[in-house]
């Protein structure tokens, strides 16, 4: 194992997927993989997702789609960002669906399509208040039967954002039901047979809103990490990461000495310190320096002085030896670091959170 990196728990990933396959069973479901699967690996998580029974994944962008076709990945993949005229060629060549909501792209995207012999395969986002991609939902029809009628063009489906599926009292989300909702029956007559709606991400699926849709897209759920304090999700996750490392060096300290950059942490007492080899270039937030703990033999041990790009040094004791394990995130004995105690701390989405290790080797076992 190397000296610090990402530990994903597969049993406990096709346990998440399970769980969620039998909790939502009435919609098709997409894994969303973006951001390396929130830090949980893209690639892994998605076969993992499809062998589970889900039916298709979800990226931000193209060159993280075609990362899942190369792959092998031969399931629905939908780019879930708006996408630029230069990622369109390779969206194509490598079937990716991607959106499309502007008057002036209807075009240049029909010729070339036709000059690939390919028919490009998109989806048309609805605008229903968030505000940053779609179509607005007065013009949602008259767009799509424009789209509609480019033999090169295949419409598969419709989507929308909501604005607040992670709060507790969803104020915008009521409406934008509403006009989803209304939407959703005009589309389904005007084009019947189109295989793919969808709105509600983790919060608003786990939660049953009543949204009429086909297909949900689960996100931070895969990994067992709830989205938002304010959301209590009735279905039951596991995280699948753990951030673990070993101490590097200890040194003992005299009362007065001190640690770190800038002497921020002065020795009240004559004490031990473990330097840890990650750093805020790994992902492991500054701002959290002389503030979060780790885990060494099963026991909290606080930051001290300021983290480094790539080291921290812990308290620790006589007992700590050169080469002992370090969690960082993770459970060891019968303590545990949540993402979510974390991200908190460094104020960070939890998101954010997890998506910044990238540096740290994954290893899936």
């Amino acid at each position: 194992m190397p000296v610090s990196c990402r530990r994903v728990r597969k049993n406990t990933v096709l346990r998440n997927l399970s769980v969620l396959r039998k909790a939502l069973p009435d919609v098709l479901l997409m894994a969303v993989v973006k951001n390396d699967g929130y830090g949980s690996g893209a690639l892994p998580m998605a076969e993992a997702a499809l062998a589970c029974g889900f039916d298709a994944a979800g990226v931000a962008r193209v060159s993280e789609g075609i990362l899942l076709r190369k792959g092998g990945i031969r399931c629905p993949v939908f780019i879930l960002s708006g996408t630029a005229e230069a990622d369109w060629k390779e969206a194509i060549e490598e079937n990716l669906i991607f959106p499309l909501d502007e008057d002036g792209n209807r075009e240049k995207l029909s010729l070339l399509s036709e000059s690939l012999g390919k028919t490009a395969e998109v989806m048309i986002p609805v605008d229903t208040g968030l505000h940053r991609i779609g179509v607005t939902p007065s013009q949602v029809i008259p767009f799509a039967k424009k789209v509609d009628h480019i033999s090169s063009i295949r419409i598969k489906g419709f989507f929308t954002h909501l604005v607040d599926p992670d709060s507790a009292e969803k104020p915008f989300a009521g409406k934008q039901q509403l006009i989803w909702n209304s939407l959703v029956e005009e589309i389904q007559k005007a084009f019947p047979g189109r295989n793919f709606l969808f709105s509600a991400s983790d919060s608003a699926a786990a939660e049953d809103m009543d949204f009429k849709e086909n297909m949900a897209r689960i996100g931070s759920l895969l990994h067992g990490i709830q989205p938002s304090p304010d959301v209590s999700h009735p279905i039951p996750v596991e995280p699948v990461m753990d951030i673990v490392s070993h101490v590097t060096h200890r040194v003992f300290v005299k009362k007065g000495e001190t640690v770190g950059y800038n002497g921020l942490y002065r020795a009240e007492e004559d004490q031990w310190i473990a330097t840890v080899p990650v750093g805020y270039g790994d992902g492991y937030r500054r701002t959290l320096s002389g503030r979060a703990s780790v885990l060494i033999q099963g026991k909290r041990r606080k930051i001290l002085g300021l983290i480094c790009m790539d080291q921290m040094m812990v308290e620790s004791d006589e007992h700590v030896k050169t080469g002992e394990e370090v969690i960082l995130l993770g459970k060891q004995g019968k303590e545990t670091i949540r993402a979510e105690e974390l991200a908190g701390l460094a104020d960070a989405n939890v998101h954010e959170w997890l998506g910044g290790f990238r540096r740290l080797p994954l290893i899936w076992e």
